[in-house]
């Protein structure tokens, strides 16, 4: 009798010691910069300027997702990337704006269609969501790009 407990417990055991339990709490880090300084690549044809943020963890960047929204003249918020139309003197032309990122940092980039110096962007105000790869998969069917959805979900600021 003694030996068939042993040997149950010793099953039990072994079946669940393989088991291995994710205990990486699911994170959301949101923050919002203001970028002025721009950098033109003549190589790339693009501005560009970097943001650091230590939100952006090796998780995040490597099994989660960062989305950006920029603050728009009329007040909403808008997702990058996105491509506008502008007219210019002679022809009309798209603009690209968009961005790359890695743990710790990521790039805005303008890019005109033409591969002409685009002008100045000014000042953007940009809304950055950090989601931790746990975070992505709990929330599968919220749509990223609708910040109001987001900002819903989580409690975010306006």
């Amino acid at each position: 009798m003694k030996t068939g407990i042993f040997f149950a417990t010793l099953l039990i055991t072994f079946a669940f010691s393989g088991c291995k339990k994710d205990t990486a709490a699911p994170t959301m880090e949101q923050n919002t910069f203001t970028v002025s300084g721009w950098t033109w690549d003549s190589n790339s044809k693009l501005l560009f300027s970097d943001v650091s943020w230590s939100e952006i963890t090796a998780d995040v960047a490597d099994k989660g997702m960062l989305h950006l929204y920029l603050k728009t003249t009329n007040g909403a918020w808008a997702p990058l990337p996105r491509t506008i139309m502008l007219s210019g003197t002679v022809y009309d032309y798209a603009q690209s704006q968009r961005y790359t990122f890695r743990t710790g940092n990521f790039q805005l980039i303008v890019q005109d269609d033409d591969l002409l110096q685009p002008g100045a962007p000014g000042t953007w105000t940009i809304r950055a969501v950090a989601v931790s790869g746990s975070q992505r998969i709990a929330n599968p069917e919220l749509d990223w790009n609708d910040y109001k959805s987001v900002q819903k979900r989580f409690n975010l600021p306006d």
